[in-house]
Formats: structure tokens, C-alpha cells, sequence
């Protein structure tokens, strides 16, 4: 099978000039080069993916260089992997790899690497549908190399492992299964479900690095069907795998799905930077035990901020959720959260209601009015800086927000006559 036509078609001018060259240049080095992976599933599924993965028998740190130059690129080497990345000036990515084969010395070791042929590097890989390359070689570019079904597969819209240990080989492949099936619509196969859910109660994740599982954790988050994905690894069991008792209830997974409006709602309002994996994170977190979502924070080797902020959510997001639907007044709104992170109020958002939501809406309409007097007014005024700053100043610019205080002259009046009933003298 050629699929010349579907590659010129799939890629972007970009993306097929490089591929022409690239081939053009493994032959006059002496080397093979195939197009493998999630390339080439895209292409067959007619999907737009702007990066490319090649694939050398033969030296790919030197073949990466002799590329990155001849495209005006630069390099990054992965010795140990036989990987290199090519960035271009207009900043796609081309991964380019030798071909290799893996051995674990247990499970969920990092793979001992030798190099090796096409067809044992295909045997190598997670799923059939990832197991497919096309020769990019210029006698016969866009020939098909499928040992194992994956076009059958792609066909069918089937997820498959390629042998009964792939999940203990390599735990991670376990949240890649879920985001495959979920961003493709595709299904695993029965034995592949089988696979996995004895992967899960094996322990075999608790021989994985905090770090390695954190950035599939993540991956998962940025999945635009994260919800979905989620709520497959729990069917699984494999929340309550990293950390007992942490289960994802539906009203989660509504949540999770939910981001999507609360991005839609407050992205535009919310002046400090955002990450989408925090706020699904702070949903699992709203409805999980105390204790679980501690110890999913210890897993995944959260920095204290993002694991203190999980833990709130978990102990008190029931008690702020019912504050929100009380339709609070403004000063008090923007003391309980003013504090709080874009993550949270995003995670607040997708779990309340119609109050909740508009409550927080009021939030961030508010959080960008300027108080009508500052420290610096304080200090004109002979107060030192020190004891009652804080709470003067906060105190008044409730009022402030709540309207009772209009102008610059009012706002001084109340906080001289606070300063004078705290007792914090001139």
C-alpha cells in the first residue's frame, strides 16, 4: 500500500518539502528513513498534525544535524534514546529518532536501549495503530510498513496493545491508552481492557517516578476529552491506584467537562496566567477525601503551593460552594476570594450553579477596581507602616466595593477613625 497521495495531502507545502529532502538526504548518506507513529495514524485518519516523526536506521544524531542544518534548524540531542528534535525558525518540530529496540529490567524501569531495524523498533511501540511507518526513501516514498494490524485496526477504530506485558512494561501506556481512545473516538479491544485492569491492581504504577507519572497525569488534563479520559482510568481503578481512596464521581467528570465553560466565562477576566491541568486537577481534588488527595499530591511530587491548594479544595470547597450561593455581598465575595488562584475559581465555576457562577463572574469584575487609598496615603497621614495596614486598609476597601464608600476624602475618614478605635497610634 502507497500513501504518497494521503501524505501530500495531510501535510502542510511545509511539511512535504521537508519530507522530500529529508529522504532525499538519508539516501545520499547511505541511510533509511521512514515516516512512523502518530504521523503516520494521523495521515490515515486524515487528521492535521503539524509535527513529523522520522524514523533513521543508522545514525540519527548525525542525520539530525545534517537536517537541522540543510533546514536552517536547530538541534537537540537524546543520546541515551538514539532521539534528537529539530526545531524550525517558524517553530515546527521535527523528532527524528534511530531505530531501536527496548528491554525493561522490571517494570516501569526506564528502557535499556540497542539499535536496531524498522521492523524491531515497530515491535517496540504501545498501541498497532502506532506501529506503522511509511519509507520515506525517494524509490519508494510512501510505501506502508504495518506488521501488526494497525491499519485493520485504525479501520475498525480499535485500540490494541501489541503483546499481553505492554502495560507492565510500561505503566504509563495505561493514561496513553486513555487519551488515544478518547481523542480518536476509538475503542480498546477487549484484551487490551483486560490488560489494563490488571495492570492497574498489579501495583505496577507505584514502580513509575513521581515525575514520569505527573506528565501523564497532565497529558491527560490537556486532552480536550480529559473528562472522558478520566472517567475511563477510573473505570479502571487507576485513581484509587495512585492514591487510595481518590475516586472520580460523575459529578467530577461533569466538572472536568465544565472547564471548557468556565474558560469561556473568565479567561477573558483573569489577569494572571492559567494552566488548564491545575484547574482539572482542583476538580478531582473538590470531591476526593482529604487524605487521598494528599497523598495524589505526594504521587505526583506537587510543589507545597499546588499541593496546599488541592487540599483546601478537598477539606472546604463544599463550605465555599455554599457561601457563593448565598449571593454574598461584594466586600465579603472579594475577601474569600481573593486569595484564591485562576485555577480554583475555574474549578469553582464548572462544579456550582447559576449562583455560583454569576458570583464569581462578580468576582472578577471587581478584583480589578482600584482602592481608593493605599498604603502611601496612610504614610502621608503619619501613620508608620506596621500594625493595622493591612486590616485598615482591607477594611475600607470592602466598604468600598460594597458602595458605601465613593470618594478618595470618605475612604481617609474611615480609616482614621479605625486606626483611632484599634489603638494604632501615630
Amino acid at each position: 500500500m502507497d500513501i504518497t497521495q494521503a501524505i501530500n495531502a495531510a501535510l502542510p507545502s511545509r511539511g512535504r518539502d521537508i519530507v522530500n529532502r529529508s529522504g532525499a538526504l538519508a539516501e545520499a548518506n547511505g541511510l533509511r528513513l521512514y515516516l512512523v507513529g502518530g504521523t503516520v495514524r494521523d495521515i490515515l485518519l486524515g487528521r492535521k498534525n503539524l509535527d513529523l516523526d522520522l524514523l533513521v536506521e543508522g545514525g540519527a544524531g548525525d542525520f539530525a544535524g545534517l537536517l537541522a542544518e540543510a533546514l536552517d534548524g536547530s538541534v537537540v540531542l537524546h543520546d541515551r534514546f538514539g532521539t534528537s528534535v529539530i526545531i524550525l525558525s517558524d517553530g515546527m518540530r521535527v523528532d527524528v529518532a534511530t531505530a531501536r529496540a527496548e528491554t525493561y529490567d522490571f517494570g516501569g524501569a526506564l528502557p535499556a536501549v540497542s539499535f536496531t531495524t524498522i521492523g524491531r523498533d515497530l515491535k517496540r511501540r504501545d498501541f498497532t495503530i502506532n506501529a506503522i511507518a511509511a519509507s520515506l526513501m525517494p524509490e519508494d516514498t510512501g510505501r506502508l510498513i504495518d506488521p501488526y494490524g494497525g491499519i485493520d485496526d485504525l479501520k475498525k477504530k480499535r485500540l490494541r496493545v501489541l503483546h499481553d506485558k505492554s502495560f507492565l512494561d510500561d505503566p504509563t501506556r495505561i493514561f496513553r491508552a486513555a487519551r488515544f481512545e478518547q481523542r480518536l473516538s476509538f475503542k480498546m479491544s477487549h484484551d487490551t481492557e483486560k490488560l489494563l485492569a490488571e495492570a492497574a491492581r498489579s501495583g505496577c504504577l507505584d514502580t513509575v517516578s513521581g515525575s514520569r507519572i505527573r506528565k501523564e497525569v497532565f497529558a491527560v488534563m490537556e486532552e480536550d476529552e480529559a473528562a472522558a479520559a478520566a472517567a475511563r482510568l477510573a473505570s479502571f481503578g487507576v485513581w484509587e491506584a495512585l492514591a487510595p481512596g481518590l475516586r472520580v464521581s460523575t459529578a467530577t467528570v461533569k466538572g472536568m467537562r465544565d472547564i471548557k465553560k468556565a474558560e469561556g466565562a473568565l479567561l477573558h477576566k483573569l489577569k494572571a496566567p492559567y494552566d488548564r491541568r491545575y484547574a482539572m486537577l482542583n476538580v478531582i481534588a473538590a470531591g476526593a477525601p482529604s487524605e487521598s488527595v494528599k497523598a495524589l499530591c505526594v504521587r505526583l511530587g506537587l510543589n507545597r503551593k499546588r499541593a496546599a491548594e488541592a487540599a483546601s479544595l478537598a477539606q472546604k470547597s463544599g463550605d465555599v460552594l455554599r457561601f457563593l450561593r448565598r449571593h454574598p455581598r461584594t466586600g465579603v465575595l472579594w475577601e474569600r476570594l481573593r486569595s484564591r488562584s485562576n485555577e480554583t475559581l475555574l474549578a469553582l465555576y464548572a462544579l456550582g450553579g447559576d449562583s455560583v457562577r454569576s458570583a464569581i463572574v462578580r468576582f472578577t469584575l471587581i478584583s480589578g477596581i482600584r482602592p481608593l487609598i493605599t498604603g502611601r496615603d496612610l504614610t502621608k497621614m503619619n501613620y508608620p507602616p506596621g500594625a493595622g495596614y493591612s486590616e485598615v486598609l482591607d477594611s475600607v476597601y470592602k466598604r468600598q466595593l460594597d458602595g458605601e464608600l465613593k470618594v478618595k476624602e470618605q475612604a481617609l475618614t474611615a480609616a482614621m477613625k479605625l486606626f483611632r478605635e484599634k489603638g494604632y497610634g501615630r
